[in-house]
């Protein structure tokens, strides 16, 4: 019905924008924020060290992870981890596509349980459904 096709609407709205903040990010303005920090970096003389280095005291487990995924920060006190972003966007777009398989599965069940009631009820007119 209208409601359904109105969520489905939405939903479809909300995953093309999702879609296109993600790529905009990706394609853009990480190659942007690099080049922009790598020029600061340049420009004020300042150099890259790994967080891991600058700071002493954490545990091992987070020393193994920091030695996996190295955190450059720059002169300017900023953190750039562009690889966790895009695996959080991988991650997004997998929960996006669950949440349209469990929308269709809804809207089939949906049908299922009209076709049953039009079935059982044949006097009553298609307009009224619910």
């Amino acid at each position: 019905g209208e409601l359904e096709g109105r969520v489905a609407g939405r939903f479809k709205v909300i995953w093309s924008v999702f879609r296109a903040h993600s790529s905009a990010e990706d394609e853009f303005i990480w190659p942007a924020l690099r080049s922009k920090m790598q020029t600061q970096s340049t420009n004020s003389n300042a150099t890259c060290e790994d967080a891991s280095k600058a700071s002493g005291n954490s545990s091992k487990a987070q020393q193994a992870s920091q030695q996996t995924k190295p955190k450059k920060s720059c002169g300017c006190g900023s953190v750039i981890v562009q690889e966790e972003y895009e695996e959080d966007h991988a991650d997004e777009e997998r929960m996006f596509a669950e949440m349209d398989a469990a929308l269709k599965q809804l809207r089939e069940l949906i049908n299922e349980k009209r076709r049953k009631w039009h079935y059982q009820c044949p006097s009553r007119p298609a307009s009224t459904a619910v």
